[in-house]
């Protein structure tokens, strides 16, 4: 069976540009194919984790006897716009071209007669192999007033032109975890709120209680095993539980990702 090329990749995210970089270094023909949003948007979730991991190191050594502000909001920006700038040289459209590596922005789509390929408007690529990277995009729980926002995202906090200062974090996980820890310990009052009955459910018992026990020395506010009744977000976030009613000016979803396929 003739085809184009050995492997095309699905996606414009880390993942998919270094999949078709490592895959070009071996010899395979290799294309990739994204469209023009996820090629522009492709790395922004993993330079703003970088951003905070990296504002993070900077005031977890003070925890729990001072909270510094570290770096202020507008830095941490700039520092965005600079790691987009210049983050993974080897990444960009034209070092993978100089690799050999067709690049391909597009819409694009699978069709599977008269042989699975990868079809554009105006082009058709069959290989051997075809991998999917296209990353995800957010989960949205079934809560009532959820769904017609607004809200930020982790990949997303940096848009806000201001740190927010009064913040509902949604979500359980190491995103979830890293935000709430980021904005407490900039002075934010945060609350953490998820229906799980613990934190980081996929890791080891111990770690998810060593990270409970950082985010209450940082001063967040951990709300567990909490059934939300609903979300009103205008003109501020307002959370109702059972129990109480949290308030906050901004609500930060970090409830995991459903694959963009």
């Amino acid at each position: 069976m003739v085809v184009d090329y050995d492997l095309v990749v699905l996606g414009g995210t880390l993942e998919a540009r270094e999949a078709a970089w490592l895959a070009a270094r071996t010899g395979a023909r290799v294309a990739l194919v994204a469209s023009p949003t996820d090629w522009a948007n492709g790395l922004k979730p993993t330079l703003v984790a970088e951003v905070i991991r990296a504002a993070l190191l900077q005031s977890t050594d003070r925890l729990p006897c001072q909270l510094p502000t570290g770096p202020d909001w507008t830095y941490l920006r700039q520092r965005l716009a600079l790691a987009e700038t210049i983050a993974y040289p080897q990444l960009s459209r034209q070092a993978l071209q100089e690799q050999g590596i067709d690049v391909v922005i597009a819409i694009a789509q699978f069709s599977p007669r008269p042989r699975l390929a990868v079809t554009t408007d105006d082009r058709r690529l069959t290989a051997r192999a075809y991998l999917i990277a296209c990353g995800g995009h957010p989960r949205i729980p079934a809560i009532p007033g959820l769904e017609s926002g607004p809200w930020l995202t982790p990949a997303t906090l940096l848009d806000a032109e201001t740190q927010p200062q009064q913040v509902i974090v949604l979500g359980r996980g190491g995103d979830a975890v890293a935000t709430a820890q980021l904005l407490a310990a900039r002075g934010s009052q945060v609350a953490l709120v998820t229906r799980g009955d613990r934190l980081l459910p996929d890791q080891d018992r111990e770690l998810a209680q060593f990270a409970t026990a950082l985010l209450k020395a940082s001063r967040v506010e951990i709300h567990l095993a909490t059934p939300i009744e609903g979300i009103q977000s205008l003109p501020a976030v307002s959370l109702t539980t059972p129990n109480t009613t949290l308030k906050a000016d901004q609500l930060i979803l970090a409830t995991g990702l459903v694959p963009n396929l």
